[in-house]
């Protein structure tokens, strides 16, 4: 291999937007346009910047940290498993001879603002009336779906703006009347689609058309206990958990990935190692848990707890220890690093039935972010509030959280929770104050009071 000429393979090109470069390969070799990409930071656009078909793996590396004035032996290991990366995600190639001279296309801008990613909530509906729900969703009739021709618009509104990435989630996606139509338009049109269900109604058609698309997509469903009465009381509905343990059954024999997410809360605060292992036992290959948020119903439903935090930490550290292998914590390479923060509302945004953008989808619903339906989609992101957004730091000790705090392991590592748990305090915590963000917190207190009154 280290004789061997690097190129990069066509259709592959640098997008930039909020001062990352975005590696994308455009894969043509289908009957719609797909696209896969990922993230890199300065070093590895450096890195791959340099490709162009002329230099062996061996000589790449040597004019590499010749041009950057690096020393070869101290860094040639590294660079090897950066290329090594690149060769799976499959954007270079190699020959035995010399290939055209061709850099890699670079588009964007690094100073844009453009998310690759984008949740779009299709319906208000829901089959179930969780106790949690940040949506408030139920099984009322007056709660509204996105008309179908709003979604095709949509759908060419994200394409035009390299939008890569969807995620399906209400409500319940499968209640909505034009459910099929609008999962099969997801996966004709994006690289990767996220379905979020509660699994209780999959029907067979929909079932085959996953079954066709099974290598692009994920399926999360909602399973909080082993004990099937706790799982139904908390979502609401007797038989939910036979429901969607079967439907979980029922995608994983057909070769389609499953996550199995669960809301941690009193009943079941000791469960998730039994969680994972229903995981396993279902056939699903992913399984993550987080706690009751203090949105919507679950405003009402969170409830403090008496538990030892020092036994509930280790508890978590080991069962999440045990279970690595499906509950995955990102170990972030320093040339794969690329935010402070999540990047909510700045890589990827969430989209309600009328249109409106939210950061994610635990925000509260708000005018502050703009419509799709009324906004012109490439000023939206012009806004200043994008620009505060992307500079937030998520909370934590070193971005000034005390660790003595009663909302430390709920705000960490999410700076909306940090927003709205100082929403209604008295008092700025220490992250708001070391991090300047009163001027932020005032903006979201204010938008989030008007929404209440209208």
């Amino acid at each position: 291999m280290q004789n061997k000429y690097i190129g990069i393979k066509p259709n592959v090109f640098i997008y930039h937007t909020n001062a990352k470069a975005n590696i994308v390969y455009q894969n043509l070799n289908k009957n719609e346009t797909c696209y896969t990409f990922f993230s890199v930071n300065e070093t590895g656009e450096k890195i791959i910047g340099l490709i162009t078909g002329q230099d062996t793996l061996k000589r790449f590396k040597h004019k590499f940290c010749d041009k950057y004035e690096i020393n070869y032996e101290e860094n040639r290991t590294w660079i090897d498993n950066f290329i090594k990366a690149l060769d799976e995600k499959g954007i270079v190639l190699f020959s035995d001879t010399a290939m055209p001279n061709t850099a890699i296309e670079v588009v964007g801008a690094k100073d844009a603002i453009s998310p690759l990613s984008a949740t779009i909530e299709v319906t208000e509906q829901c089959n179930l009336r969780c106790k949690h729900c940040y949506a408030d969703a139920s099984p009322n009739k007056n709660k509204k779906h996105m008309p179908l021709n709003d979604f095709y618009k949509l759908v060419d509104i994200l394409r035009a703006n390299k939008v890569f990435n969807l995620e399906l989630t209400g409500g319940e996606l499968f209640v909505h009347p034009n459910a099929y139509e609008i999962v099969q338009t997801s996966l004709n049109n994006f690289a990767t689609v996220g379905i979020l269900t509660n699994g209780v109604s999959l029907n067979d058609k929909m079932l085959e058309l996953l079954k066709s698309h099974k290598d692009k997509i994920m399926v999360n469903i909602s399973i909080d206990s082993v004990n099937p009465e706790t799982h139904d009381t908390f979502r609401g509905l007797n038989g939910a958990f036979g429901k969607s343990c079967e439907t979980v059954k029922r995608l994983t024999s057909n070769g389609i990935r499953v996550r199995l997410a669960s809301t941690i809360f009193n009943d079941n605060l000791w469960e998730v190692d039994k969680l994972a292992e229903l995981t396993l036992s279902l056939g699903a290959s992913v399984f993550s848990f987080g706690y009751v948020e203090n949105f919507g119903r679950g405003v009402g439903f969170r409830k403090k707890t008496n538990v030892d935090v020092t036994s509930y930490v280790k508890y978590i550290n080991d069962t999440l220890s045990k279970y690595k292998h499906i509950m995955p914590i990102i170990d972030s390479k320093e040339f794969l690093k690329t935010s402070d923060n999540c990047g909510a509302g700045v890589n990827s945004i969430t989209i309600g039935v009328d249109g409106k953008i939210r950061p994610c989808v635990i925000h509260p619903h708000t005018t502050l972010f703009g419509n799709v339906f009324t906004d012109e989609y490439t000023t939206i992101f012009e806004k200043d509030i994008y620009r505060k957004l992307s500079k937030i730091p998520a909370p934590s000790i070193e971005t000034g959280c005390d660790k003595t705090c009663d909302n430390f392991l709920i705000c960490r590592g999410c700076f909306l929770k940090g927003l709205e748990y100082n929403k209604e305090s008295k008092y700025h915590c220490n992250w708001i104050i070391k991090n300047e963000l009163a001027q932020i917190l005032k903006v979201y207190e204010e938008e989030h009071l008007y929404e209440k009154c209208k």
